[in-house]
């Protein structure tokens, strides 16, 4: 067998990897996931340094406003709209609504996406030493949880009649395993929903891509750290759907519909 000369520089924790403070409370049994140099670094990038902090990411739907005023480029939209993600990604989930139907403008962007940026740094500001606080079930059980919603046509009415856009939904989900958020999600849908049920039914749908083959990784990783084998054969997961004809449709057999979803 080839040897392979390789040199690996051990980190001295996870937060050095991620840039990602975990502050570990065990009195309290809480995990607190903060990015306090991150959230700096955007608002002072964003020049946001002399404004007044906010208490919402967003207080508006953004559309393309084609007709407004052009973008001053008084800092690099796609840069921060980067930073932002990461921040979001891994302790920010609260950014999620205001920083996706911002991101759709990074290659486009007017003064009102500009301004919106500009909002979620005011936010940022005023909650620099704030996070995600975890509060870990015990292991003697696990659960996963999966919480969806739907916005049904919410940019109806923003963007122009003749833009297919302007009658997408948006979609939000959150999976979490023992009480600890593991993917989140706010985007528009690819496929442009006739009803409110059909909105829900594909938010769930979407939802579900990521939580099977989670569930089964939750399973896979279970056994290998060593959580005993009567906890994994009683893994539950739980989907939380606030629609009455979404629900009906997904808890129904295979194959068979309600007369008002036959088409999709």
């Amino acid at each position: 067998m080839r040897e392979l000369n390789l040199q690996l520089d051990e980190e001295s924790s996870v937060e050095g990897f991620l840039g990602v403070d975990i502050v570990r409370d065990q009195e309290a049994g809480t995990i607190t996931l903060t990015q306090t140099g991150l959230a700096k670094r955007i608002v002072s990038a964003l020049g946001c340094d002399d404004l007044p902090a906010v208490s919402t990411p967003a207080d508006a739907i953004l559309h393309k406003d084609t007709e407004g005023d052009p973008a001053t480029g008084d800092f690099n939209y796609a840069s921060v709209v980067g930073m932002m993600w990461y921040l979001y990604g891994h302790s920010r989930p609260d950014l999620g609504f205001a920083l996706s139907q911002a991101s759709r403008f990074t290659h486009f962007p007017r003064r009102s996406h500009e301004l919106a940026l500009i909002r979620i740094g005011q936010y940022l500001k005023g909650t620099l030493d704030k996070g995600m606080i975890l509060r870990p079930a015990a292991l003697d059980q696990l659960c996963m949880d999966c919480h969806v919603d739907s916005d049904f046509m919410g940019l109806h009415g923003k963007e122009s009649r003749d833009d297919p856009v302007s009658v997408k939904s948006r979609a939000g989900f959150i999976i979490s395993l023992n009480n600890c958020p593991l993917v989140w999600s706010s985007k528009l849908q690819d496929s442009i929903a006739l009803s409110t049920m059909m909105a829900e039914h594909y938010a769930l749908s979407t939802a579900m891509r990521d939580v099977l083959p989670l569930r089964n990784l939750t399973k896979t990783v279970a056994k290998a750290v060593g959580i005993p084998e009567e906890h994994v054969s009683t893994f539950k997961v739980t989907c939380h759907e606030d629609n009455d004809a979404a629900r009906t449709l997904a808890n129904m057999e295979p194959g068979r519909t309600t007369p008002r979803s036959k088409f999709y």
